[in-house]
């Protein structure tokens, strides 16, 4: 540490021209970090009571500061209620230098640090390795790369995981023999790995997936950040769109036979009759307002401002049958996506008086196949793929209908080179250290160093939420086969009753899915008020994760566009990110949905929290019951036989508002089961007919089991 020290950040200590500030992610010294002695709790919800609380240290310096760096799960409760420490404390031991490095050399090959080294490779880091009786070593050991299955690695990652996953010292590694042992030589109890992890990341039973039995169908890991799961493969395999260059310079790459946008009015394909002099009106949807595509034809983009006129709240966009597509409110001027189905479309305003559309609402349709989004793939990345360009990565920074802007490239982009656009700059190489850095964290990070553990190079946020699961089937003395879980009496059929509360009591459904409202409480502390958010904004709950996955490349900008059949898209899921939309009940840091390292579901996902075939706790064959199935009334007070269904007690939304009880009946039910409120349900049979029930309610089809 006297060398690698701030105080020598900038020499030249071997002449090259090469200081060691060059080297460092943060520009600083191994010193900096390594000698932290900063702690934080790993939660940041420590004190809310419903939250996933996760009161245990983490060390900024989690090797140089070993026993004060704590770690673990629960393997009945997880990370959801009290941490068994497997690590830090008095009976550990610090992390050394040479217990990492060697001093004067080393030949491990392969990929060894993320950083470029003199020779332009990544085989820097000078990594452990060992001669048997040499230097007081007992075993031949050097740290090596993986090539097989879902967790390709290289040496540097390889070295990691020989220590986080090896007990002691001696135990065979594909090379040698390990020189040391998370438990015989540091003192942990316990792999360092987390709940949600398998050894080196490879296949293996999380503690996550033994806790609940439904998830025993998903040991088998599909991929994760050492290889994609979905689609398969590296970087390329990710790609949006590809082709060849048709011409070129450095900072553009012109494809002829692309449409991707442009900026103003797109007319090619023609306006479907003249949207400047058409009406609109409410649900009444007269003809007026209808347009026609023409024989053949699909609208696919409506260009749609309401900026000037106040009267204009929201437009709305229904096709032929009726179903609502899109609806856009406030000060808006954009392109929206619709569903390229042949049919009429209506679009009218909210305020129920035939308005035109001139003024501050010009609507315009398009035709199947004119593009009308200009900079589509800003923010993205350009992958050269042949040329003397290839394998090289340049940031989007903006496109026509053939062009795109790049930052620069050393040599011109000409015609043939072979390209990808792809949303991520890098890939991992096979390491841990592109995330994590092993010296410490860095105090360039000022006060956000509490939200980068362990021993991360941004910021990220452990999740406050418990984990989800599906709830049980009914059980107690007044279950029926298709109630909601325990009921006695009138929640047999969701009602409520006074005049029996003193004797049956109040049994409430339960619920195993978690929300703001259910993990912070409400805004104003009533069961239906908004629901609290987490403090934190993306800068500090995914500062890290955003240097990859950029938020342009999740989200367009653009609140609840689309309409019901945008709900599915990314685009659409990603607005439930805190700060990316306007959802009014999720409101999630990343680390909600996904883990970081591996998965057996894709794209990193947990678990799907509204997946009915799980219902019970069983990994096939659940059953959906949804609300209002029954049309089987209640009065505040008596039971009585309704017109309409309102069991409102269906899958998934149990008693997520609250408990309604002879002291508070003004709790509310919910009047809908999640996400099917887009199709405006109504229940006029008996028993209710569940449209769009239960397949509506899912809010993906990637993460279904």
């Amino acid at each position: 540490l006297s060398c690698h020290s701030d105080q020598n950040n900038d020499t030249t200590p071997f002449g090259d021209c090469k200081t060691p500030r060059q080297y460092a992610w943060d520009l600083q010294s191994i010193g900096a970090r390594y000698s932290q002695t900063g702690t934080t709790n790993w939660g940041k919800y420590g004190s809310t009571p419903n939250a996933a609380q996760k009161n245990i240290t983490k060390a900024f310096s989690a090797h140089g500061n070993g026993v004060a760096n704590g770690g673990g799960w629960n393997p009945v409760t997880g990370v959801d209620g009290v941490i068994t420490d497997s690590r830090g404390g008095v009976n550990n031991k610090n992390v050394q230098c040479f217990d990492c490095h060697n001093s004067h050399g080393s030949k491990v090959v392969g990929v060894s640090s993320s950083y470029v080294t003199f020779n332009g490779s990544n085989n820097g880091a000078n990594l452990k390795e060992t001669k048997k009786d040499m230097g007081g070593y007992a075993n031949d050991y050097k740290a090596s790369a993986n090539t097989t299955g879902v967790n390709p690695y290289g040496a540097g990652a390889g070295q990691c995981f020989d220590c986080h996953n090896t007990a002691a010292a001696g135990e065979v590694v594909p090379n040698g023999k390990t020189p040391w042992g998370y438990n015989s030589t540091f003192g942990a109890t316990a792999p360092i790995m987390g709940y949600k992890d398998t050894p080196k990341f490879g296949q293996g039973i999380k503690a996550s997936t033994a806790r609940f039995s439904e998830r025993d169908s998903k040991k088998t890991i599909l991929g994760g950040h050492l290889k994609a799961s979905e689609p398969a493969g590296s970087l390329p395999n990710l790609a949006k769109d590809s082709g060849s260059a048709t011409s070129g310079t450095t900072t553009t790459l012109t494809d002829s036979g692309k449409n991707w946008g442009g900026s103003g009015t797109v007319s090619t394909g023609g306006v479907l009759n003249n949207p400047y002099t058409q009406t609109y009106q409410d649900s009444r949807r007269p003809s007026s307002g209808v347009w026609t595509p023409a024989s053949g034809a699909s609208i696919t983009r409506i260009h749609v401002t309401n900026a000037s006129q106040a009267n204009y709240d929201f437009f709305t966009v229904y096709d032929a049958a009726g179903t609502q597509l899109w609806r856009g409110s406030g000060t808006f001027d954009g392109w929206v996506d619709i569903p390229a189905t042949s049919g009429i479309y209506t679009l009218f305003t909210s305020n129920g008086s035939t308005q035109s559309g001139v003024g501050g609402n010009v609507p315009e349709v398009f035709a199947t196949g004119v593009s009308t989004i200009n900079d589509k793939w800003i923010n993205l990345y350009l992958l050269m793929e042949s040329g003397s360009n290839s394998g090289q990565l340049r940031k989007i920074t903006g496109n026509t209908a053939t062009t795109l802007t790049v930052e620069p490239f050393n040599t011109a982009v000409v015609a043939g080179d072979s390209y990808k656009i792809v949303p991520y700059s890098t890939t991992v190489k096979g390491l841990c250290t592109p995330c994590h850095d092993p010296h410490g964290v860095s105090p360039t990070l000022g006060n956000n160093q509490a939200y980068a553990v362990p021993l991360l190079k941004g910021t990220w946020m452990t999740s406050p939420y418990k984990e989800d699961a599906p709830p049980p089937n009914p059980y107690g003395t007044e279950a029926t086969a298709n109630s909601w879980s325990q009921y006695t009496i009138g929640y047999k059929y969701g009602m409520y009753s006074r005049s029996n509360f003193a004797t049956f009591g109040n049994v409430q459904p339960v619920t195993k899915h978690t929300l703001d409202r259910n993990t912070f409480g409400t805004v104003d502390g009533t069961a239906n008020g908004a629901p609290k958010r987490v403090s934190e904004n993306d800068t500090k709950f995914a500062g890290l994760c955003l240097t990859c996955h950029k938020k342009e490349a999740l989200t367009d900008g653009i609140n609840r566009n689309s309409g019901a059949y945008g709900f599915k898209t990314i685009d659409r899921i990603h607005e439930s990110v805190k700060g990316w939309g306007v959802n009014n009940e999720h409101s999630f840091t990343c680390s909600k949905c996904h883990q970081p390292h591996n998965s057996g579901l894709p794209r990193l996902m947990k678990t799907n929290c509204l997946d009915y075939k799980h219902r019970g706790g069983v990994p096939s064959g659940g059953t959906a019951w949804g609300v209002d199935k029954q049309r089987y009334g209640q009065t505040r007070y008596t039971y009585t036989q309704g017109s309409y269904g309102n069991e409102h007690r269906g899958y998934p939304i149990g008693s997520i508002l609250g408990v309604r009880d002879a002291s508070n009946i003004t709790v509310p039910e919910a009047t809908t089961a999640c996400h099917v409120g887009r199709f405006n349900p109504t229940y006029s049979t008996n028993p209710a007919t569940m449209t769009n029930w239960p397949d509506g309610n899912l809010w993906n089809n990637v993460t279904p089991w």
